[in-house]
């Protein structure tokens, strides 16, 4: 939304007299925007009250208890980790509101998305947010892997502004790096979930076990409880 406000910003700026679908386009991307400002805010009112309370829900959070800053998978109840998902999104928007202001300057743009990713990994590994050890090492990997990228793409950008006459074949392995790194993540968040899968079915096994469940209904009961075990804790 925001690369796509940006862009017919600059269409109504170089169109101003031609361009009433992007004007449309335009104000549709600012109420969506604002949209989303406004859910932050209710987000982090519904956190505040949350945190506030310690323990219980009362009738005003009750209400919205299924919304994710009321997450019951976090180590704390506080504003700091009830709003990390919060957190994290805007972690991924600043990189595209940063390359819609230095679009014409692509290694401001690497540099700020390469700090970007250090500060995120530091407060992830400082906070620790998650109770499950799968959750925090998935995150924690993922962010190691989207740093190093970015150091990759901050070296491959900088020698292509500066001109430096490296080599291809190294500009050439930084960017094929870049790919295959991204192909790593994407494997690695599929392993991870059929790793809580298998973890969560282990831990209703026992349950089903306790309660003398077996046969047709054990597995019925597995289908209808696993998604809800892996919705509450991940």
């Amino acid at each position: 939304i925001i690369i796509f406000a940006a862009l017919e910003f600059k269409t109504l700026i170089a169109r101003p007299y031609n361009s009433a679908l992007s004007t449309l386009s335009f104000v549709l991307c600012i109420v969506f925007l604002g949209s989303i400002i406004g859910l932050i805010c209710f987000s982090y009112s519904i956190a505040k009250v949350r945190s506030a309370q310690e323990v219980s829900f009362n009738s005003k959070t009750r209400k919205y208890e299924s919304c994710q800053v009321l997450y019951e998978g976090f180590q704390k109840i506080s504003i700091v980790h009830q709003m990390f998902f919060v957190f994290y999104m805007l972690r991924i928007g600043l990189p595209t509101i940063i390359a819609v202001c230095f679009i014409h300057q692509p290694f401001v743009c690497s540099l700020f998305q390469l700090n970007i990713s250090a500060v995120a990994l530091k407060y992830i590994m400082k906070n620790k947010p998650f109770k499950k050890r799968a959750n925090y090492y998935q995150i924690v990997i993922y962010e190691s892997g989207v740093l190093i990228m970015n150091i990759l793409v901050c070296l491959y950008t900088l020698i292509k502004v500066t001109g430096a006459s490296c080599g291809g074949k190294f500009c050439n392995f930084l960017a094929t790096s870049v790919l295959v790194g991204t192909v790593f993540l994407n494997i690695m968040t599929v392993i991870f979930v059929v790793i809580k899968i298998f973890l969560e079915t282990i831990k209703i096994n026992r349950e089903t076990d306790k309660q003398g469940v077996k046969g047709l209904e054990k597995y019925i009961a597995l289908g209808q409880v696993l998604f809800l075990y892996l919705q509450a804790g991940n």
